[in-house]
């Protein structure tokens, strides 16, 4: 093959150095097992491994890629781990949607936006937050059952609705950084407080936990 195609031996694939950006369904349902992404990617398509089944093992040459976009890696199902490379700033809507076999995830400081649903049904994986991140999204971590821990960073601006639905039987912990501007916690409790002026109203319960949280709010 000459250098501007992507080389693939069986069920294993290489992308060469000169390619930058993995296109629209480009693996899409595809029968790879193994990936290895050169240093030069800078972009993940929309939905450029989603339904790929089989896939195992995702390698990263470097830390040029930014965006990785909406449903990437969806339904993936047998990926035990990803390590996201440092450099990335946003994880797109539903990126690793339902591959519940993942075990370990890393998600690197650079990372600001995580979108709705993106680890939905993640469910063996204790996350760590980036302590650089803006916002999340909408079921970003719906059903993820392996959350024992949260810390709310200081840079954190904005949770969507049902953020951590389904979390909250497992949940042990959760703190906010002192010098979040947005948000605080109260101790040994399943809560989560958003500031508005000089009140407060507190963010729990069906809001952020789903039906299995309680809810209720002070001013």
């Amino acid at each position: 093959t000459s250098n501007n195609k992507i080389v693939i031996i069986g069920k294993d694939s290489t992308i060469p150095d000169s390619v930058e950006i993995l296109g629209f369904e480009l693996f899409k349902g595809s029968l790879i097992k193994e990936i290895t992404l050169s240093k030069n990617i800078k972009d993940i398509g929309f939905e450029t491994f989603c339904d790929c089944k089989l896939l195992k093992k995702v390698t990263f040459l470097g830390d040029s890629i930014a965006h990785i976009r909406p449903s990437a890696f969806a339904n993936c199902i047998s990926l035990k781990e990803i390590n996201i490379p440092k450099g990335v700033e946003q994880l797109g809507e539903q990126a690793f949607d339902n591959c519940y076999r993942l075990e370990k995830v890393n998600i690197p400081s650079t990372v600001k936006v995580i979108g709705n649903k993106c680890f939905r049904n993640v469910s063996k994986v204790d996350f760590v937050l980036p302590p650089n991140l803006e916002s999340i999204g909408e079921k970003a971590f719906a059903k993820c059952y392996g959350i024992k821990n949260v810390y709310i960073p200081k840079t954190l601006e904005k949770i969507g609705s049902h953020a951590f639905s389904g979390c909250s039987k497992t949940l042990e912990s959760i703190e906010v950084d002192p010098l979040n501007k947005v948000y605080s916690s109260k101790n040994n409790c399943n809560c989560l407080s958003q500031k508005r002026r000089q009140s407060s109203v507190l963010r729990y319960g069906r809001d952020l936990w789903g039906r299995h949280g309680c809810y209720r709010s002070e001013v």
